[in-house]
Formats: structure tokens, C-alpha cells, sequence
């Protein structure tokens, strides 16, 4: 009897060594990002030039880029190889900005003010073992005041909207989970500022189009094997990341700018700032990755075309405007990883190049070329779906803070400044 039992006590280990992952039933974690949100709208100036129209602070210049971070709490129902969960977060938002009167006839100043931004949403996925691979959509809300500097007027700035998105979600344990997602936030919610804040009027407005979130997040389930069970190798696949590859990438992303532009009257100016707008971007990536035991070292470079276009127009409301058309993204980047088998867990950092030009709509044929150098770091996962192909998700911060001068299509100090840029990249490899 006694030989019969310690035979079954030795056997349990090894049989959970067979075990695959168990997506199933809650979990609750922690998460951390750096999101872009994207704003339109303007606001009348206060005394003469406010009743005549000749000024106003124009809301889209309140657009920024900031870090966020909160928990969430889910549940997933596994069926074979996909998993269905549902998913709700609140995080706090580092979004602080303010744009100014547009003739500087005061100091008056408009302030955006973030608070939190919630998500609730449901997620499919494909799970393989200890990899779950998914996509996400569901609704959005943001809360946050604006305030006005020349009567201390507040508004609360109460938004919902939808969500999208995608991820890549690793067990580390059976208890243990690490992810990486991007997020796509629509709002496009439009609110009359008409006798709000003391000075608006009719026409005035506030509006919040969008947004873009890359997230890092750590989740522990709830219904995780006992912790006698909990050492077990999830995953015993051997993949080989060593060697070149060549890919395609997508990408939504948020540019912030900043910086003014003289209009032809030289009475007004255009303010630079309201050009930071999201965009969507697609190219080709090459690499080479060099793998030594569970660590992984690489360098990689991409390339991509992007649809970043936005338009501010004459401080009073005339028919001037400024435009900016930036056309061309790519990166030169090192990459130092953690590989379980058919995952890899990589920070990224180098350097991040963007082409385009400001355009003055008062001198048709007139621009003043765009080119930035900075730097970009970030994180990613990535997962090999066979021997040659692999997926990832990756979100990345350039940092540019680049001064062009704009005085040949505005005034003598005139500047434009392209300060930096949040992207959340969806990319598929192929190993050679």
C-alpha cells in the first residue's frame, strides 16, 4: 500500500509537467501605458475681440501625450484553442495642457485637465498553451474639466466612445500573466459651448476625437492550480529565433506638435500646436535577431508611410491656414529579450526619422520641409506561429522635441516644433 502511494505522490508532478495552460475563470492585475489624444474646437476671446469675432484659443491645441496607469479585472471562458473573456479597466491619465488667447490680448488660457480613462470589453483569442493571442473592442469613458484661466469657469468633459484592439497575453505561471495591446479610442463626441464658461458663444465647441493607447499589463488568475502545481514547464516548445527576417507593419498612432505661424495680415497667428492629430501608418520591417540560451539580443529597422494631415486655420478666423503633411516614419532600433520557447519579451530603444512639411495655405506652392531625428524606445511581445512566421505587438514612444523654422511661409520667429509621437504596431515576420 505504502509503495502504491508514494508511486502516485511521484507520478502527480509529472503530470502536471503534461498539463497545458488553463485560460479560464477571473483574473485581476495591474497595467501601464502611454496613450495620445487628439482634440478640435475653439472658444471665443473675452472683451472687444471676443463680441467682434477677431480671436479665439483654439481647442484643438490641447491635444498631448501623456502616461496612464491604473488595474483592470476579467474573466475568460476557455473552448479548445480560443478563449472568450470580457475585461474592465480604469486608469489614471497624465493629461495636462493648455492653449492661449491667439492675439495675446490677455493671458487668458483654456486647460485640459485629464482624470481616468475605463474601458469595458470583451476579447476573442487563439491560445497556444501559454500564449494567448487576441483581439478586443468594446466602450470607452473619459472624465476629465476644462478650465478658464480669465474667469476661473470649469467644465466637466464627460465622454464615451467605442474601442478597439489587439494583444498578445504570455503565462509565465500557471498563476502569472504578462500582456502587451494597442487600443484604439473613438469618441467623436461634440459639446456646445455656447454660454458655457462665461464667454462662449454661439458656434464655439469642444470636441474629443480620439485616442491611442500602447499597454504593458500584469494579470494574476484567480483560479490558478494549487501552488504544489504551480512550477510546472507551461510550455516546452524549442524555437530557434536566431537569424534574419523581413516583415509588414501597421500602425495607429498620435503626433504632438507645437509652435505658431504668422498669418499674411501679421495681425493674428496660426497657432501650430492644433496640427498634432492620430494617424494610421504601414511598411516593411527587416532584422536580425542572435539568441543565446533564453536571452535574446537583435537589431531592427522599419520603414512606413503614414496619413498624418491636419490643418489649423487664422487666429481670426480668417482664410489663412497652416497645414502639416508628414509622409514618411522608419526606426533603427536594438532589441534585448526573454525567450520561452515560442515567445519572446523585448525592450526596444534607437533611433526614429520623420519626412513631411508645413504648408501656409495664404502662399499656395510654399512649404518648409520636416525632418526629424530622435529617439524611440519601447516593448513588445512576439510570438512564433511556426517555424517562420511570428506576430507581434509592440508599443513605441519617439521623443523628437525638433524646431524647424517656418519664417519663409510666416514671421521672422516664426518656429514649428515637432515635439514626439505614440505608435501601437500590429507586425507579422517571416524567419528565414
Amino acid at each position: 500500500m505504502l509503495p502504491a502511494l508514494a508511486l502516485c505522490t511521484a507520478a502527480s508532478p509529472a503530470t502536471a509537467q503534461s498539463l497545458e495552460h488553463d485560460w479560464n475563470g477571473p483574473y485581476i492585475g495591474a497595467l501601464f501605458g502611454i496613450g495620445g489624444f487628439d482634440t478640435e474646437g475653439d472658444f471665443e476671446g473675452p472683451g472687444s475681440s471676443s463680441s467682434s469675432g477677431t480671436s479665439f484659443i483654439n481647442l484643438g491645441a490641447l491635444g498631448d501625450v501623456g502616461l496612464q496607469g491604473g488595474g483592470q479585472i476579467g474573466w475568460n471562458v476557455q473552448t479548445g484553442d480560443l478563449v472568450f473573456g470580457v475585461e474592465a479597466d480604469v486608469s489614471g491619465i497624465d493629461w495636462l495642457r493648455s492653449a492661449h488667447d491667439s492675439d495675446f490680448s490677455t493671458n487668458e488660457e483654456m486647460v485640459m485637465d485629464g482624470s481616468f480613462l475605463a474601458t469595458v470589453r470583451g476579447r476573442v483569442g487563439y491560445a497556444d498553451n501559454d500564449v494567448l493571442v487576441y483581439l478586443t473592442g468594446g466602450a470607452a469613458f473619459l472624465d476629465g474639466q476644462l478650465f478658464n484661466t480669465d474667469n476661473s469657469g470649469t467644465y466637466q468633459v464627460t465622454e464615451t466612445g467605442g474601442v478597439v484592439g489587439g494583444g498578445i497575453e504570455w503565462a509565465v505561471s500557471s498563476a502569472l500573466s504578462v500582456k502587451v495591446e494597442g487600443l484604439y479610442v473613438l469618441f467623436d463626441d461634440k459639446h456646445d459651448f455656447n454660454n458655457v464658461l462665461g464667454e462662449g458663444i454661439t458656434g464655439d465647441f469642444f470636441e474629443l476625437e480620439d485616442a491611442v493607447i500602447a499597454r504593458l499589463g500584469v494579470n494574476w488568475n484567480l483560479n490558478a492550480l494549487p501552488p504544489a502545481y504551480q512550477n510546472y514547464a507551461l510550455d516546452e516548445t524549442v524555437h530557434d529565433w536566431t537569424g534574419p527576417y523581413l516583415g509588414g507593419v501597421g500602425a495607429v498612432g498620435y503626433g504632438g506638435t507645437s509652435g505658431d505661424l504668422n498669418a499674411s495680415d501679421s495681425t493674428d497667428y496660426i497657432d501650430l500646436a492644433a496640427l498634432g492629430a492620430t494617424f494610421l501608418s504601414g511598411g516593411v520591417t527587416l532584422g536580425w535577431n542572435y539568441q543565446v540560451g533564453d536571452m535574446l539580443y537583435g537589431v531592427e529597422g522599419d520603414v512606413s508611410s503614414l496619413n498624418w494631415k491636419e490643418d489649423s486655420r487664422e487666429a481670426d478666423n480668417g482664410t489663412d491656414e497652416g497645414e502639416i503633411e508628414a509622409d514618411l516614419f522608419a526606426t533603427l532600433r536594438g532589441r534585448v529579450g526573454y525567450v520561452d520557447g515560442d515567445l519572446l519579451l523585448f525592450g526596444t530603444g534607437g533611433i526614429a526619422f520623420l519626412e513631411g512639411e508645413v504648408v501656409n495655405t495664404e502662399f499656395p506652392g510654399a512649404d518648409v520641409d520636416v525632418s526629424a531625428v530622435g529617439a524611440v524606445f519601447g516593448f513588445g511581445m512576439e510570438w512564433a506561429a511556426s517555424t517562420n512566421v511570428s506576430i507581434k505587438v509592440e508599443g513605441l514612444y519617439a521623443y523628437f522635441d525638433d524646431q524647424t523654422n517656418v519664417s519663409s511661409i510666416g514671421g521672422a520667429a516664426d518656429t514649428f516644433v515637432l515635439e514626439d509621437a505614440v505608435l501601437a504596431r500590429f507586425g507579422m515576420n517571416w524567419h528565414f
